[in-house]
């Protein structure tokens, strides 16, 4: 059964192995799935989307509904940070 820290652990594994693309598709399965994303995941997200560049912020995002992201204080502010960077 999948949860936030087997997923924080799967996020980490495709990063250590340079596939950012799978951290960005966990982590979107992980919001739709009802989980609730630690400060831990956003850092890991972030990561990945930094080895991505900035034309890949907005992309996990697409398929999440808004109230699920911003569904924690931290979730808002990551989420605010994320599309002010984006042009």
């Amino acid at each position: 059964r999948r949860n936030v820290i087997t997923c924080g652990y799967l996020m980490a594994s495709f990063n250590r192995e340079n596939n950012p693309e799978k951290t960005l598709d966990l982590f979107t399965q992980m919001i739709n799935d009802g989980l609730r994303p630690t400060p831990i995941t956003y850092f890991l997200l972030i990561y990945a989307l930094s080895r991505l560049g900035l034309s890949a912020i907005s992309r996990p995002f697409e398929s999440i509904s808004k109230s699920k992201l911003l569904s924690s204080n931290l979730g808002t502010r990551v989420f605010s940070s994320l599309t002010d960077s984006h042009p």
